[in-house]
């Protein structure tokens, strides 16, 4: 019996405890107007007639008075029959409830549901004055349970972005009490519509008489969606062909804590998804924000549980602030970093965890046919020790088991990849690898493969003539640490052969030709990036092979990852996928709940293999998403294989802003609510929700009551031969 059309209104309308009676749905009061109809058929239906006198019948004028009493008599009690079941039908729309000592004149029945929904979100982790707002929120739930009797049905649900129910059962206070005793925050974000959607499920699941609603939450702005939902009534009945009964739902809006409090948080902490190698240095960049209170924080860098730097960052008050750490790394191996802020009353983004790869010799794949000796030299001098371990392929033998641990693949001169080949290099750089692509003749199809652009190639010998390379504004990223000097010295090299590259948009261009063609430009395709050089790395090809910057812009372009694409973990409750191979004896640690602990598991079970590759290399691997922030770590009987860092998300979650029950509410769609404050006893507001008591049904049974009474009355009017109008 609700109006759509009214729906806004009616959402906003508290029933207030001194009043006798008020309507959950007013506007259907308007319908009162109809009761005027059987008034106006009344006047209208009455007739005059001529009166004619005859002596023969002058002793039957007493009988024809007392008779036409008894006619009037009925026609007044139909009319007011009418009038009364035509109000009573619109109150009934209206949905009266009565409170005070006038609901006792309406005992409802015995049997109650109630559901009570539990905000467990990380923001229900700002202590208060005794423990956390979730500890607030469980006690508050024991002060609810309280108030039900064995004979009732209570269901418990526990809610973030996902909700869990931990009982349901009769209303016993002390057995659903053991089970709010193992109830744990967690670190996820909120969806308090889906929590209240679950919450009408199961009342309507109870078929019972009376439903109550209790929902135990800070109420962030953050976690009530746009749009409208079905509104605060449960839907009783079969399936899709069964008829549907709309049963109203006492909602209780039972907020925990006071005015929230200002807050900072470390939102995100990218590091590079490059693997670096020893001595190389790392940035961190970092994003701080602020909610209005303290503006400036001291942050510190912690790799391996080693303070390695540490800065005081401004937030801007109520604004956000980005930053960097720069480093050296001095260790090889998985590092485990994390950076921290002086704690708050919320302590669940105060920190934020990252993983970075380091190696002794980055793994380099260097991909060639003949002529490669000039570039397998510059890459590993012989007889000298550099940062690089060179493996050798000649095009057409490349396989998914040479790239496992491989950070960058070279591509050199050769009759290119062929289209198996090309389909394991995309993948390998989708999934965070690197690849140096030159350019010489015969490797045009595999180049216009690999780019992301419609790009045209074409060669030019230049005979006498010569091209150099165009002095850039500033020098890429991977030459920088050559310095100025020698960023000179190579925009002087000549080339006798050239490249000319069209369809590379300006942006991507690192470095042009003296002729305007593009020389070097870089893409990034998935998790990784492809640097592509126009350059024949042949002495036929111009004096660059032969000069002394060869070895050190190619080293360079191999190292430095620089501007690769940065890493920032995976999100609480996210599915970790990893592809690769794996010995036997494979297991996976994961952080525990906000108590700590690991939790260990093999993994052979969660493997998901490809077909043909029935010895599980080059297979993906997907782990079940963390509870908690930390490391997973998935290793192998030799070594580490994989190190992922996991954070909440705290894009939304940390801005503190708690919205006031009414907004809180209509963004919910619950028409029948009572807002109980932080401090407001639990015994106090669930007496004055339900002393009040909705009458609809009797009053709607009075009407139709009526209706048949008249019905009555006009079909005995009918069988004496009397007008009925």
């Amino acid at each position: 019996m609700r109006d759509e059309r009214c729906g806004s209104l009616t959402r906003r309308i508290r029933l207030r405890h001194g009043a006798i009676m008020s309507f959950l749905n007013p506007f259907y009061l308007a319908a009162l107007a109809a009761v005027a109809i059987p008034l106006l058929v009344h006047i209208l239906s009455r007739r005059r007639v001529p009166i004619f006198y005859f002596s023969s019948l002058r002793f039957l004028r007493e009988s024809d008075r007392r008779s036409m009493r008894r006619v009037n008599l009925r026609r007044i009690l139909l009319m007011v029959l009418r009038m009364a079941g035509v109000a009573l039908l619109a109150i009934a729309f209206a949905r009266p409830v009565v409170r005070g000592k006038a609901a006792a004149l309406f005992p409802g029945g015995g049997s109650l549901a109630g559901c009570l929904l539990i905000d467990r979100s990380y923001s229900m982790g700002v202590e208060s004055g005794e423990g956390t707002l979730f500890d607030e929120a469980r006690s508050r739930a024991r002060e609810i349970l309280d108030r039900f009797s064995a004979g009732d049905e209570v269901t418990v649900i526990l809610f973030d972005a996902s909700r869990d129910v931990i009982y349901r059962g009769d209303g016993n206070g002390k057995t659903a009490g053991l089970f709010l005793d193992e109830a744990r925050l967690s670190y996820g974000t909120t969806d308090l519509r889906g929590a209240v959607r679950a919450g009408l499920d199961a009342l309507r699941e109870s078929g019972r008489e009376s439903r109550e609603l209790y929902i135990l939450s800070d109420f962030q702005r953050s976690s009530l969606a746009a749009g409208s939902m079905t509104g605060g009534t449960a839907r009783v009945g079969g399936g899709a062909d069964s008829t549907a009964v709309l049963l109203p739902v006492r909602a209780y809006l039972v907020r925990v804590g006071d005015e929230p409090p200002s807050n900072g948080a470390i939102e995100r902490v990218s590091a590079p998804a490059a693997t670096l190698h020893r001595g190389e240095i790392a940035t961190i960049q970092l994003t701080l924000s602020g909610d209005g209170g303290e503006a400036r924080f001291p942050v510190a860098l912690y790799l391996d549980g080693r303070r390695v730097l540490e800065r005081e960052l401004e937030a801007g008050g109520s604004g956000s602030e980005r930053a960097s750490f720069s480093f050296p790394v001095e260790r090889s191996g998985w590092l485990r970093g994390e950076v921290r802020k002086r704690p708050d009353r919320l302590r669940a983004d105060d920190r934020r965890f990252f993983a970075l790869r380091v190696v002794e010799r980055v793994p380099v794949l260097l991909v060639a046919d003949e002529q490669r000796l000039y570039m397998e030299q510059a890459l590993s001098p012989e007889g000298a020790e550099t940062d690089i371990a060179l493996g050798l392929k000649e095009y057409g033998e490349l396989t998914s088991n040479d790239l496992e641990r491989t950070a960058v693949l070279v591509l050199g001169p050769g009759r290119g990849l062929a289209p198996p080949d090309l389909e394991v290099a995309e993948r390998f750089v989708d999934e965070g690898g690197r690849i140096l692509a030159f350019i010489p003749p015969g490797l045009e199809e595999t180049i216009v493969s690999l780019t992301g652009h419609p790009v045209s190639i074409e060669w030019e010998e230049l005979g006498e003539r010569f091209v150099t390379i165009e002095k850039p504004l500033a020098a890429p990223y991977f030459l920088r640490p050559l310095g100025a000097g020698t960023m000179d010295a190579i925009t002087g090299i000549r080339f006798t052969r050239a490249a000319l590259v069209s369809g590379v948009p300006r942006e991507e261009v690192l470095l042009r030709f003296s002729n305007g063609h593009p020389c070097m430009w870089e893409e990034r395709r998935g998790e990784g990036s492809i640097l592509f050089c126009a350059i024949d790395p042949v002495p036929g090809a111009g004096e660059l092979v032969l000069s002394p910057y060869f070895l050190p812009i190619l080293q360079q372009a191999v190292l430095v990852t620089g501007e690769s694409a940065s890493d920032e973990g995976v999100s609480i409750g996210e599915t970790i996928r990893w592809r690769g191979g794996l010995e036997g004896g494979a297991r996976y640690e994961m952080p525990g709940g906000p108590d700590g602990g690991e939790r260990v598991a093999g993994v052979p079970a969660l493997l998901a293999r490809k077909a043909g590759e029935a010895d599980g290399r080059g297979a993906e691997l997907v782990l079940p998403g963390a509870e908690s922030p930390g490391f997973v770590t998935l290793a192998d009987s030799a070594d580490t294989l994989a190190l992922f860092a996991v954070n909440p998300d705290c894009r939304l979650e940390s801005k503190l802003a708690a919205a006031p029950p009414a907004e809180a509410a209509d963004s919910l769609g619950l028409d029948h609510y009572i807002a109980v404050g932080a401090n407001e006893p639990i015994a106090a507001a669930v007496r004055r929700g339900r002393e009040g008591r909705e009458i609809t049904v009797p009053i709607a049974l009075a009407a139709i009551l009526l209706f048949v009474t008249e019905s009555i009355v006009a079909q005995r009017r009918y069988e004496g031969g009397e007008d009925v109008g």
